[in-house]
């Protein structure tokens, strides 16, 4: 038997969509017996160091005591403790100027002391390193260069190089530093999975990267086939168009405005049951936006996943909110894809990294937010009347999306591992 190591930030997760991401290969390795698998995580406040969660043996570490702090402060969603959280994160980026990307040196030097320790126990024969932040990334860097025997596969869930820097550092100097620390963090991986939607950056910068032929290019590995509901869907009204928005609203990037505002002036608008299941400061506008809404919209935070699965599938329409940064795919829209329901969605810039996307997807309607807002109603009342009742095999989704299968993930792990 195999023994795999996933260096990830938490394990398990409800709201981290890298870690759901890493779930999902988890869970597709387990259906054989050939792997034991262990993830290394941070300990979050009151959870045990050890212990094995459906067949996942996750070994916890701790941080230090101002990381316990920042755990319950966002726990107890202190505004205080949020205001100084803000402060010292500033003080650390300026302190860590020169180690950029780098700005948490201790839980990095940690996790990578902890990350040899285990290894010295457990005889690892891969270590899967997530790139959500540096420090899972760096240990599994660290690993392969204490024990060269081992194998060493990074998975760029984020890109390392070819995404907009850090906005407090001039932009030559920050870009300079990524891709420093990425030849030197990458250049001893066996291979490295990243995502198609950066596969041109990455041909384009391979001139300058001696680590090019390691790269395959994947997916997201959202396409699975969802569970039956074992909860009642909350906020769902049967006698309503349900139209369901589930993630982060992030102003400027993801403004909910512009879609509240549209589908308000549609002649569906009083039939609509518009579900915003959404963290982050935009957040706020939706209760402006209530005020004027014709029809019903429900504020709630997250969910839990059974939850958002009875959800999904009582939904008529999921939505989908487009960003600025075309390499940066959102992983919920494969989830969205799995469920064959309706997607809408809207984009602002030409290479939104969804829309490519949802051109493959038969029940996806994309509205430019750039166009005439009248053109833009009569298309979205167009497919409000003509998609809702209309669904998609998931053995159909399956066969237009084979670089989104958690299997494909696994197949080139094994490839790996031989």
């Amino acid at each position: 038997m195999k023994k795999i190591l996933f260096t990830i930030q938490w394990y398990p997760a409800k709201d981290s969509a890298n870690v759901l991401c890493d779930d999902k290969i988890i869970q597709e390795l387990l259906k054989t017996d050939n792997y034991e698998i262990h993830c290394l995580v941070y300990r979050p406040n009151g959870m045990a160091e050890f212990e094995i969660l459906n067949e996942v043996r996750i070994h916890r570490f701790s941080r230090g005591l101002y990381f316990r702090y920042y755990l319950w402060a966002i726990e107890n969603k202190s505004k205080i403790g949020a205001a100084i959280n803000r402060i010292i994160l500033r003080i650390k980026q300026i302190l860590t100027i020169p180690i950029y990307p780098c700005y948490e040196p201790l839980a990095t030097l940690t996790y990578a002391k902890e990350a040899k320790k285990l290894h010295k126990k457990e005889k690892f024969d891969i270590v899967i390193s997530e790139h959500h932040g540096f420090d899972t990334l760096y240990a599994g860097h660290t690993l392969k260069k204490y024990d060269p025997n081992i194998k060493f596969i990074p998975i760029l869930w984020d890109p390392f190089t070819g995404k907009e820097p850090a906005k407090y550092l001039p932009k030559g100097y920050a870009e300079k530093k990524l891709l420093h620390s990425e030849s030197k963090i990458l250049s001893n991986a066996d291979c490295i999975i990243a995502m198609r939607s950066s596969e041109e950056y990455h041909k384009k910068m391979s001139i300058n990267k001696a680590y090019y032929d390691k790269y395959r290019f994947l997916d997201i590995p959202g396409i699975i086939k969802p569970k039956e509901a074992k909860v009642d869907a909350k906020f769902i009204d049967e006698n309503k168009i349900n139209i369901v928005y589930s993630g982060v609203l992030s102003l400027p990037e993801r403004d909910p405005s512009y879609i509240v505002e549209l589908l308000n002036q549609t002649k569906y608008a009083k039939n609509i049951n518009l579900v915003f299941l959404a963290i982050g400061n935009g957040v706020d506008k939706l209760y402006g936006l209530k005020e004027k809404f014709s029809g019903n919209l429900v504020i709630n935070g997250y969910v839990s996943r059974e939850e958002i699965n009875a959800i999904y599938h009582k939904s008529d329409v999921l939505l989908n909110l487009g960003g600025s940064n075309p390499y940066m795919v959102p992983s919920k829209i494969f989830e969205y894809m799995s469920y064959g329901k309706s997607i809408l969605s809207t984009y602002y810039i030409d290479d939104e990294s969804s829309k490519k996307y949802f051109e493959k997807y038969p029940l996806a309607l994309c509205i430019d937010e750039r166009k005439d807002k009248y053109k833009n109603k009569t298309i979205l009342e167009d497919f409000i009347g003509s998609k809702l009742n209309e669904k998609i095999e998931f053995e159909d989704v399956k066969k237009a999306f084979p670089y989104n299968l958690p299997e494909s993930y696994v197949n080139l792990i094994k490839e790996t591992i031989k």
